[in-house]
């Protein structure tokens, strides 16, 4: 992990953790590839979440310029949280990289 370009007047040290480890490499263009809202949108649609979204469109005919894939790629979001809170971040984790990245690609 890069050290603070200034040191912390009080005296705090950036936390760590071997599993962190890796983050450095994950550029902000890969998470954009890996988790562009229209690939999680298609991933939502796929397990089902387009069918139970409780969701009132703008535009009733025009989904997409409604943000569908917004609304959708919240929900998958949503259900990782609950899962967290529910069963804790090692099962939200473990859930997440089965069902989310492992079908998008990325081998966690």
């Amino acid at each position: 992990m890069p050290e603070p370009t200034q040191p912390d007047e009080w005296h705090r040290e950036p936390f760590t953790h071997p599993s962190l480890a890796g983050l450095p490499g994950l550029t902000k263009e890969r998470k954009q590839l890996v988790l562009n809202k229209k690939r999680t949108a298609q991933l939502a649609e796929k397990y089902g979440l387009g069918g139970v979204l409780r969701w009132k469109p703008k535009l009733p005919g025009n989904l997409e310029g409604s943000g569908i894939d917004i609304a959708l790629t919240q929900a998958l979001y949503a259900i990782v949280g609950a899962i967290s809170l529910q069963r804790g971040g090692e099962v939200a984790n473990r859930i997440v990289r089965e069902r989310i990245l492992g079908p998008l690609g990325l081998k966690a």
